[in-house]
């Protein structure tokens, strides 16, 4: 428990030093990482009051090293694939299937990921393409379509 009491008090002197030099971006610019560094804070927080009322000394959770380690491969592996695969299929495309694989690796349940999925490409949607107007990639194979 003491590495989450210093972890997360890394995190919100981080996030607080980050968002006060974000301060001096325009402020459209300045949006995303505002809102990211604010949710970090706030998450920063939960963990730190978390970790302070549930003080033990050992972790509640029991974790195999093993299963630990190869999720950490899987996950760095299909990350790879992710990054290969963007500049072909583009961010919404590759972004599902990285979604769909990567809860799976994380045993995440079946209905769980496809809500999860589903409702990041919605958002991820409207704040980067409607908010934003930023392009994301489209990929060299639906190029042909548009």
């Amino acid at each position: 428990m003491k590495r989450d009491i210093l972890f997360s008090t890394t995190l919100i002197a981080f996030s607080a030093i980050f968002y006060y030099m974000a301060r001096s971006f325009p402020s459209k610019d300045a949006l995303l990482p505002k809102t990211a560094l604010f949710g970090m804070l706030i998450l920063s927080f939960i963990l730190l009051i978390n970790s302070i009322i549930n003080k033990k000394s050992k972790d509640s959770t029991s974790l195999n090293l093993k299963t630990f380690n190869n999720s950490i491969f899987k996950m760095f592996l299909l990350t790879v694939v992710y990054l290969f695969l963007l500049p072909y299929m583009g961010y919404f495309p590759s972004t599902f299937l990285l979604l769909i694989f990567g809860m799976k690796i994380l045993e995440i349940k079946r209905a769980l990921i496809f809500k999860a999925t589903i409702g990041y490409i919605l958002l991820s949607w409207i704040f980067f393409v409607k908010v934003l107007s930023v392009p994301l990639p489209i990929g060299l194979f639906f190029k042909k379509f548009i």
